[in-house]
């Protein structure tokens, strides 16, 4: 399974969903604010970060600047507002699947 960083806007919400998503199987960490970034990258790679459908345009750029600058290279998908069914967790499944097989550590 794919190391996945999950990048929302509130501390609360990023807590719940990262636990609710683990306990669904998911190998994800998340993060609400950019003083994180350096301590969750000192714990390993990801395979992938995941900006929430929470975040405005700004700060989604601001955190495509801080990403690009920390880890090049690092696929980033940006989930939309757009109410999928399943949340965040059919999201994943479909990021994990365009990540591939070959993704995990």
């Amino acid at each position: 399974m794919p190391r996945i960083l999950i990048v929302g806007r509130d501390f609360d919400i990023t807590t719940s969903l990262v636990r609710d998503l683990r306990e669904a199987g998911y190998d994800v960490d998340g993060i609400h604010s950019h003083g994180d970034i350096d301590a969750v990258w000192q714990q390993g790679y990801f395979d992938a970060v995941v900006l929430g459908g929470g975040l405005s345009e700004e700060q989604r750029a601001a955190w495509l600047t801080t990403l690009e600058t920390r880890s090049p290279g690092t696929p980033v998908f940006t989930k939309g507002l757009d109410g999928v069914p399943g949340g965040m967790s059919t999201y994943l499944a479909s990021v994990v699947g365009q990540l591939g097989p070959n993704a995990s550590l």
